[in-house]
C-alpha cells in the first residue's frame, strides 16, 4: 500500500528564497484515500519534497519529479500532490506557477497548485486546490480527508491559453492571492475568481496538484509572504 514518497527536509530559511526575493469531474479520476500513508525510502525528489498519492494501492515510483532549469518537470503516473512542508504560509500570500503541459491526453487531465495543506502525511489530510486542463476550463475545490467539495465547478474561460492544432504547448500561469479579505485566483493575469478569505482556510502548505497521466513543465514557482507595509511595521524606538 505505497502511496507516499518523501525525501530529506530542506530548511525553510533556503525554500524560501523566493519569499524573500471522461470530462467531466477530471481532477480526481482515482478513487478516494481511505488510510494515512506509509513512508518510504528517498526515490530522487528534489530535496525537501514529497508526494502524496489519491489511492492506497498507487506506486509512488510511478511519479517522477525532478529538477530541471529553471524549474522542476513532472511525469505522471498516478495522481496526486506534490509539495514541500517547508513552503508554508499564512496571513497575506501570493504563490504562482507557469506550467506547460508538454504532451496532450486522452481525456484532459487537470493540474495546478494548491494551498492551505495541513496534515497531508496523514488520512485528515486537507487543502484547497486551483486547477485548469487542456479543454480551456479551471476548477476550485477543497479537499478534506476523503472527501472533496467543489467550491467553483468547472468553468471555461478565456484566459486560458490552449494547445494550437499541430502548434506548441503553451504556458499558463496561475496565481492565488490571498489578502486579508479576499482570495483571488487568476490565469495569466487574469482573474477567474475572488472569494471572501472567511470562507476558505488558505493557511498552510502551497504545493502542486497533478493528476494521472501527465507530463508537465513547471518554472517560476513562489510561495511569498506579503512584504509589511509602513503601517504594520513594528515601531522601532531609540533609547
Amino acid at each position: 500500500m505505497k502511496y507516499f514518497r518523501r525525501c530529506a527536509m530542506a530548511s525553510t530559511a533556503l525554500l524560501l528564497v523566493a519569499a524573500a526575493a471522461c470530462q467531466g469531474d477530471r481532477e480526481s479520476s482515482a478513487t478516494e484515500d481511505t488510510a494515512p500513508p506509509p513512508s518510504t525510502p528517498e526515490l530522487g525528489l528534489p530535496t525537501g519534497w514529497e508526494v502524496r498519492l489519491d489511492r492506497p494501492g498507487d506506486d509512488p515510483s510511478g511519479v517522477e519529479f525532478t529538477s530541471s532549469e529553471p524549474g522542476y518537470h513532472v511525469q505522471t503516473g498516478p495522481a496526486g500532490i506534490l509539495f514541500n512542508s517547508a513552503l508554508s504560509v499564512s496571513d497575506e500570500f501570493h504563490t504562482a506557477a507557469t506550467i506547460v503541459q508538454t504532451t496532450p491526453t486522452q481525456h484532459g487531465e487537470a493540474y495546478g497548485i494548491f494551498v492551505g495543506g495541513k496534515n497531508l502525511e496523514d488520512d485528515t489530510q486537507s487543502y484547497l486546490y486551483f486547477l485548469i486542463r487542456e479543454d480551456g476550463k479551471f476548477l476550485i475545490k477543497r479537499r478534506s480527508g476523503a472527501e472533496t467539495s467543489p467550491i467553483q465547478a468547472w468553468t471555461e474561460h478565456a484566459a486560458i491559453a490552449l494547445r494550437p492544432e499541430g502548434g506548441e504547448a503553451p504556458e499558463n500561469t496561475l496565481r492565488i492571492d490571498a489578502g486579508s479579505e479576499t482570495v483571488v485566483f487568476s490565469i495569466n493575469g487574469a482573474e477567474v475568481a475572488r472569494l471572501a478569505r472567511a470562507e476558505v482556510d488558505v493557511d498552510g502548505v502551497a504545493g502542486f496538484r497533478v493528476n494521472h497521466g501527465l507530463d508537465l513543465s513547471i518554472t517560476n514557482f513562489e510561495v511569498i509572504p506579503a512584504l509589511p507595509t509602513e503601517s504594520t511595521k513594528p515601531e522601532s524606538r531609540s533609547s
